[in-house]
């Protein structure tokens, strides 16, 4: 029902999957769908970052966004911003104002998406996510594993890093 693109690269890869009708929410100043007829929502998303000097909150202005289109509570972004986002204090404001920056201006340009998200009621559920490499680490520890040895390079290092963080907990090293 939406394609959220944040590059050219997205946009073309994707946006034959986007069924009939179906809205097409982009980084305008990224994205040029030029004579493409699904519903529009142009989100300067990479002007917003810039304007708040912290181009690194691109994907927290799109998510703003989005929680304005949808219908979805600021406070619950907010909150969940500062779950998972929060152990990297120095960076904590500038990622919640770039939430907030996304969702103002769409409160300000557009009128909501119209399939709403309906949050659900009571406390969220507590959810396990984890990555890839952190699931198979978690395997090995489950499966014995006490050992691990590694080099940090890319895609390993985060696999190395949750074993350092969990092994010494279970008696390895």
């Amino acid at each position: 029902d939406a394609l959220v693109a944040l590059n050219e690269e997205g946009y073309h890869n994707h946006i034959h999957e986007l069924r009939p009708g179906g809205a097409l929410i982009y980084d305008s100043s990224q994205v040029d769908p030029a004579g493409d007829n699904h519903p529009h929502y142009p989100i300067p998303v990479t002007g917003l970052a810039e304007q708040l000097e912290f181009p690194r909150g691109k994907n927290l202005v799109m998510v703003g966004a989005l929680l304005e289109l949808f219908g979805l509570p600021l406070g619950r972004g907010e909150q969940v911003v500062q779950e998972k986002l929060g152990k990297y204090k120095s960076q904590l404001s500038k990622n919640l104002d770039s939430l907030n920056a996304g969702f103002q201006y769409v409160s300000e340009n557009f009128d909501h998406f119209p399939p709403q998200l309906t949050p659900p009621e009571g406390e969220p559920e507590e959810r396990l996510v984890m990555t890839g490499n952190q699931a198979a680490a978690l395997g090995a520890l489950a499966a014995g594993c006490r050992f691990y040895s590694g080099y940090p390079i890319t895609p390993a290092s985060s696999l190395m890093e949750f074993m350092a963080q969990n092994m010494p907990a279970l008696g390895g090293k």
